[in-house]
């Protein structure tokens, strides 16, 4: 069953701004994260999943067919995950 990150923390009763202490990030790039305004590596993901007892898969959709960056391939490389808005 896909879910909506921002759905999942209010199900387990967290506010933004505690779930983002837990996660050690800020406010702003939470809300980023729950409005689809932003990626995250998939160890990101994994954390949030975990903080809102649920599973990757549920919350967040795989971005494939990135465009390689020759100085590294960073974003392609560090599995950037995008989420369910």
């Amino acid at each position: 069953m896909v879910k909506s990150v921002r759905k999942s923390r209010i199900e387990i009763g967290l506010s933004v701004e505690e779930a983002a202490i837990k996660l050690g990030i800020s406010v702003g790039y939470l809300s980023d994260i729950e409005r689809a305004k932003r990626s995250v590596t998939a160890k990101r993901a994994t954390e949030i999943a975990s903080l809102y007892n649920s599973t990757v898969n549920e919350l967040f959709i795989p971005v494939r067919y990135m465009s390689r960056y020759e100085e590294g391939e960073s974003d392609a490389r560090q599995g950037r995950l995008s989420c369910n808005p």
